[in-house]
């Protein structure tokens, strides 16, 4: 994971505080993202069509699930340059680094360090897995 590029080109409230799906769809309008709803058998997808940066996104995404698959994917588009997938070496890195965005967006430093894990888990309703991400993030990449 490189860890100062997801440092330089993060908006300067992730990390700080909790974003939501407000966030994110504030961050794509700004941006000019277009956003759809797609259902499909294809994951969901940060792309280039027309000149124009998309995000699709399967409807039936709820909860948490959806917020991380939101956020992880416009870290595809702070981040890397579309067709980034193609090449076998980046895709795991590309893939790893959307997952730390998605999880700090979501579970921010502010709110690890003043919050046991249980409390995290019970009060935002977010999956084990997700807070143990977010704790390896922190212990691996200080972030």
């Amino acid at each position: 994971m490189r860890r100062s590029l997801v440092l330089a080109r993060t908006p300067r409230e992730w990390n700080r505080r909790v974003l939501t799906l407000e966030d994110f769809a504030a961050y794509c309008r700004r941006e000019r993202i277009v956003v759809e709803e797609i259902e499909s058998c294809l994951p969901d997808l940060y792309t280039i069509y027309d000149d124009e940066p998309y995000i699709t996104i399967h409807p039936g995404l709820r909860g948490a699930e959806r917020v991380f698959t939101c956020f992880h994917e416009l870290a595809h588009y702070w981040l890397h340059p579309p067709g980034i997938h193609h090449l076998h070496q980046m895709h795991s890195i590309a893939e790893n680094e959307a997952d730390v965005v998605a999880a700090c967006a979501m579970v921010p430093i502010t709110l690890l360090t003043n919050r046991w894990p249980a409390q995290i888990i019970e009060d935002y309703g977010y999956p084990p897995d997700l807070v143990d991400l977010r704790l390896e993030i922190f212990h691996r990449y200080q972030i």
